[in-house]
């Protein structure tokens, strides 16, 4: 506190609606982490602050003007709908429940503030803390077990051993960081406060780098290849031996990663071994890859049944159903590996149909068209990247980490009538 200039805390003091946001911030994050219940009664609380009564008529003005919550609305109802056509009606109600706060969450955090500088940054020390606990929690098994930093394995990880959305919610932290560190002047950070900010994403990019989650790893470069070249493009001071330099420092990560980790590159020799197997079309060794051979399955299986349901899908209550039923008729040599498809857009045309799907990618694209910042455009890439490669949005902790990140900056950047547009130059 005391590292942050007198005139930042001079402002008055956090009202009750400020300390209700931290407080559901705190409690989602750390449900994230290791309790669904505390995640979803963060949710709840969330949703009740953005829905408070005395602010409904301006929380319905800022929602009437924001495309993406009608997007995430109709995609909710294209689920909430497949009931009629379900059968496991059990099932359907919980896919229901998971997508419930697509129907909310844009209305309620839209409606809070999150335009405020002084809550924002509060808020960005919250998230960081709390995942630095998760950092800090996973890498304590490599203390009590040294040998695992050259093992294959990943470590283990917090969020339900979920290291695949844990990675990615770190990556899209450190995004929260560039903002901050790219605006000190409005944040007034003092000097000791960025390092400790530097030193965080140091830490998490190592971490990423030893837990060698695939999808950690590409978010991880995305984010990188992005400021870098929005900066590049949007700034000419930045220079292009800067651009080149920062560059080859994450080439030279990467590099050493491969050559000294042994977690990365049993990871790379997964996805080559995974393709040499595919490309060859031998069957037999169809379930010794668990990386690349099982997703490249999972789409084919998915087409063939979204090619017989294209509108509806089979019903978001059918899928596990539908899934042995697809792999017993054309992959019954699939014994082990039988998932549904590990892609965000096949799945949603699976379950509910092709326009679902179409509805889904409007929805994902759409902030890049209400808000040009690099923030956004990071997000946006990393969000896009995780669901491509993962079904992220059919249990609770991606739908998490999907709307809160999207939603704050939605919230934190929108532009009101009268005030300047936000640049989001780094």
């Amino acid at each position: 506190m005391t590292n942050l200039s007198k005139s930042f805390f001079a402002s008055s003091a956090f009202s009750l609606l400020d300390w209700t946001v931290m407080l559901s911030c705190a409690l989602m994050f750390t449900g994230f982490l290791c309790s669904r219940v505390f995640l979803s009664v963060g949710m709840i609380m969330l949703i009740c602050a953005g829905f408070r009564p005395h602010a409904l008529k301006e929380g319905w003005r800022l929602f009437r003007e924001n495309t993406f919550g009608w997007l995430a609305l109709v995609f909710f109802c294209f689920y909430l709908i497949s009931g009629f056509w379900s059968l496991d009606r059990e099932q359907w109600l919980a896919a229901a429940q998971i997508k419930l706060p697509f129907a909310l969450m844009p209305f309620a955090l839209m409606n809070l503030p999150f335009d405020k500088k002084r809550l924002q940054v509060w808020l960005i020390s919250i998230i960081l803390v709390i995942l630095f606990a998760g950092i800090a929690y996973s890498s304590s098994f490599l203390v009590m077990q040294p040998q695992r930093f050259f093992s294959k394995y990943h470590l283990p990880s917090p969020v339900g051993r979920d290291y695949i959305r844990f990675t990615i919610a770190l990556v899209l932290a450190m995004q929260m960081i560039l903002f901050v560190l790219s605006k000190k002047n409005q944040f007034n950070i003092a000097k000791p406060g960025r390092i400790l900010m530097i030193s965080w994403m140091i830490i998490a990019a190592l971490y990423i780098h030893v837990q060698a989650a695939k999808s950690g790893l590409l978010c991880f470069y995305l984010l990188v290849a992005v400021n870098v070249g929005y900066r590049f493009v949007r700034n000419r001071q930045f220079g292009l031996w800067k651009a080149l330099g920062i560059l080859l420092v994450g080439v030279l990560l990467l590099f050493f990663s491969v050559r000294f980790l042994p977690s990365v590159n049993n990871q790379i020799s997964r996805v080559k071994n995974g393709l040499a197997i595919w490309q060859s079309g031998d069957t037999a060794k169809y379930e010794t890859n668990s990386s690349i051979i099982p997703r490249l399955v999972s789409y084919e299986a998915a087409w063939k049944s979204i090619q017989k349901h294209p509108l509806g899908g089979i019903g978001a209550g059918d899928w596990e159903a539908a899934v042995q039923h697809q792999y017993e008729l054309y992959f019954p040599f699939m014994k082990k590996y039988r998932l549904i498809p590990h892609n965000q857009f096949i799945c949603t045309a699976f379950l509910v149909g092709i326009p679902a799907a179409v509805v889904l990618i409007l929805m994902v694209l759409w902030p890049l068209r209400r808000i040009p910042d690099v923030a956004v455009l990071s997000t946006v890439c990393i969000m896009i990247a995780g669901t491509m490669i993962e079904a992220m949005l059919e249990i609770q902790y991606g739908v998490f980490v999907y709307l809160f990140f999207i939603l704050f900056w939605l919230s934190a950047l929108r532009k009101e009538p009268g005030k300047t547009k936000a640049t989001g130059a780094i």
